[in-house]
């Protein structure tokens, strides 16, 4: 029996839900869903403690600072080496992305090609048909991608990406967040930085 009331979508990603009693609290509020909600969070399959490995360089200048593109290309190169390729670069500028590219892919050992040199997904095929392969790319990449097996093992990125304070989208986000007596501003914004495509 078709009820004409009844709407429903399905959402699903890795990055719904956030600590606390409900952990879809806030990405619930942030698209204007009320009332009663079919809901689940299911654990990760990956045992992150085994399977996993986050390195932050140390000694790194600031992002801003002159030398910290010539920083940044030394450990990418050294991070690609141990990884054998199989790597994503992704960085948060074009003009970033292009330099480390035109520095380092004319002295890795390895298969490089950069965002730009063909369509999405067919950078996306000639790396998974592709051994050792290493992609240099920027947002579109940051996301959205799966690419099984051990064809991808490392991801490099040169700075965690925050929204452009001046986005339309994300000035809204944030005067709502403002007007919001319930929310907090600072925890929410974090996550709106977070999420905001």
């Amino acid at each position: 029996m078709e009820k004409e009331h009844l709407h429903s979508s399905v959402w699903m990603s890795a990055t719904l839900a956030a600590a606390g009693a409900d952990p879809f609290a806030f990405f619930k509020r942030n698209i204007g869903v009320e009332g009663h909600v079919i809901q689940s969070k299911i654990s990760s399959p990956f045992d992150y403690g085994r399977q996993a490995l986050l390195y932050l360089p140390r000694n790194m200048p600031e992002p801003n600072d002159q030398a910290f593109i010539g920083k940044a290309m030394h450990e990418i190169e050294r991070i690609l080496d141990v990884s054998d390729g199989r790597a994503f670069v992704l960085f948060t500028s074009r003009q970033a992305l292009n330099t480390v590219y035109d520095a380092l892919s004319p002295t890795l050992a390895f298969p490089c090609r950069k965002q730009g040199d063909m369509p999405r997904q067919k950078l996306i095929e000639w790396f998974v048909d592709t051994p050792n392969a290493v992609l240099f790319g920027t947002s579109s990449f940051w996301e959205g991608v799966s690419i099984d097996g051990q064809k991808l093992s490392c991801v490099i990125i040169d700075r965690i990406p925050f929204q452009v304070p001046d986005d339309p989208v994300h000035e809204a986000r944030c005067d709502a967040l403002k007007a919001d007596e319930n929310a907090s501003w600072f925890n929410d914004r974090r996550c709106l930085m977070r999420s905001c495509d």
